[in-house]
């Protein structure tokens, strides 16, 4: 995805910049809740609990 937006500012494209960065940064956030919803399940840990 930095790929595309990296591209989109190359070409000029500004709005597809910042559509990119919007969606971008929406799906860090998603990421970030997963990641921490599953930090203690015994599948990512391994079966050892903190």
């Amino acid at each position: 995805m930095r790929e595309h937006v990296g591209l989109a500012k190359e070409l000029g494209d500004e709005a597809t910049v910042e559509l990119l960065q919007d969606r971008l940064e929406v799906l860090e956030e998603d990421a970030n809740d997963i990641e921490e919803f599953l930090e203690d399940d015994t599948l990512v840990t391994g079966g050892m609990t903190r």
